[in-house]
């Protein structure tokens, strides 16, 4: 298993995929320095990035990754994006390649063999599909999910609902029926950790809205009214159950008693290579 710089914590670390494409996947807490969001475009900036390069260099040799993809999620866009949109390229080792984009947004691309995936997070979900030797990684959010803007506003702000809707069109374009993919759903925050609370003085009026667009199209399971929270993996594998993913699951719930980041300035670094 992965040792975090500080030693305090333990990584979390699964394998996932089939018979077509196997992959690791990690997450490892902030160290005791504190891995803080970061542009994607500082990893071109050596003096500054020092310390991501560090932890992204241990993490990522240890699985063997010739290639690995930081794209920009902080704008939970629910996009997949090329390869070929990440277009500036930085050396992590001598051995491991980081790219990122230059401009744009993405929230997930797809892996081959020996490439992987990289983002800091505070409990967003990382998703990885696979089937019939196509696999995407992705960052998904509550608003990568969720097309928040439109519960908003009432005006769709972007072509699909979300990531998860994303994912099945990249399969559904390559001509693979969504029963051969697996999609696995790892590192999100323990919903009693993620509240939108009902009676929250400033989004008393949104979070209303929010917890009612969910029963209504993903179900009960993923809100907790009494508790005011929200839970993304269930509304992540909700989705993907019903656009007709083969087999969905979940893995790795944090909290932050076992010591990852789901408030303040500190991310956890979240990974994951897909196997030669």
């Amino acid at each position: 298993m992965l040792d975090t710089p500080s030693q305090a914590h333990e990584a979390l670390v699964f394998e996932g995929g089939n018979e077509r494409g196997r992959y690791v996947a990690f997450c490892l807490p902030p160290n005791s320095r504190s891995l803080t969001l970061w542009p994607p475009d500082i990893m071109c900036h050596p003096e500054a990035a020092s310390d991501i390069k560090t932890h992204l260099a241990r993490a990522f040799e240890e699985y063997s990754a010739e290639r690995v993809f930081v794209p920009n999620v902080g704008h939970h866009s629910g996009l997949i994006v090329p390869r070929e949109s990440f277009d500036v390229e930085v050396a992590l080792t001598d051995r491991t390649l980081v790219r990122v984009m230059s401009a744009g947004q993405a929230d997930g691309c797809a892996l081959g063999e020996t490439q992987g995936f990289a983002m800091s997070t505070r409990g967003c979900a990382l998703v990885v599909a696979s089937g019939c030797e196509h696999m995407v990684a992705a960052h998904a959010g509550l608003g990568s999910l969720v097309d928040q803007k439109r519960i908003r506003t009432g005006r769709p702000s972007r072509t699909r609902e979300g990531i998860i809707h994303a994912i099945a069109y990249d399969f559904t374009r390559k001509g693979i029926d969504l029963a051969d993919v697996s999609l696995d759903v790892l590192f999100s925050i323990h919903p009693d950790e993620f509240r939108y609370p009902l009676d929250h003085p400033e989004h008393i009026d949104f979070n209303a809205k929010l917890f009612s667009w969910l029963e209504e199209n993903v179900g009960g399971a993923c809100v907790n009214r009494k508790m005011g929270s929200i839970d993304i993996a269930a509304i992540a594998t909700g989705f993907a159950a019903a656009l007709g993913f083969g087999h969905v699951s979940t893995k790795g719930t944090l909290r932050s008693t076992d010591g990852f980041a789901l408030t303040g300035e500190a991310r956890n670094l979240v990974g994951v290579v897909r196997r030669a």
